[in-house]
């Protein structure tokens, strides 16, 4: 099975490359800065070939509203370089459905792109037929080779720094997820339908 990972240098995207690569599954890395992966700019989907013309799967680590502005362009401007696309799983945010009401204005749009994102993904795949997962997680932590989360380090930081704690208002409750549990989700999903 191939893979074209995207998003392989965020710390859930490095995770998934380094443990979970086998004999049965073959990983190739995109990104548009790491230099040991194939060059690809998801807002430059122009750029993008099939490797060796084989069937693959896309698993995407990448903010999904650049995945969506990819597969999107592709379907409408080159789609037969996804005739080998078997599925997609991508990763997008919780903040689609708990972010929907809030006041202020940043935190509405953030919502409206992620769900818009999301749906346009869902209509390509609808239209090739083929599967389409998409995991919503709240909170990435952890960190890996070099990698930290954008979440809980900075707070871990802060409350050192710190000699008190600021508790935030109770605006919902949040479950974070270790980016190795997310991976492997992740990988879960693309074993549980090998042939899908």
């Amino acid at each position: 099975m191939n893979i074209y990972l995207f998003g392989k240098t965020s710390l859930a995207g490095e995770v998934f490359y380094n443990f979970f690569q086998t004999d049965k599954i073959k990983i190739f890395p995109f990104s548009r800065k790491d230099r040991n992966s194939i060059k690809l700019n998801l807002k430059e989907p122009k750029s993008f070939e099939v490797i060796n013309g084989e069937k693959f799967k896309i698993i995407s680590f990448a903010p999904i509203w650049d995945l969506s502005y990819f597969l999107n362009y592709l379907f409408q401007n080159q789609k037969y370089k996804l005739e080998n696309l078997e599925g997609v799983i991508a990763c997008s945010s919780t903040s689609a459905l708990t972010k929907r009401f809030e006041s202020n204005y940043f935190d509405k749009k953030l919502s409206e792109t992620l769900i818009r994102s999301e749906n346009t993904i869902m209509q390509i795949t609808n239209e090739l037929k083929i599967t389409c997962q998409i995991v919503r997680p709240t909170m990435i932590y952890g960190s890996f080779k070099g990698i930290k989360d954008k979440n809980i380090s900075k707070i871990l930081f802060i409350m050192r720094s710190l000699r008190f704690i600021v508790l935030p208002s109770n605006s919902g409750t949040r479950q974070p997820i270790h980016a190795m549990q997310l991976a492997e989700v992740v990988f879960y999903l693309l074993t549980k339908y090998p042939d899908d």
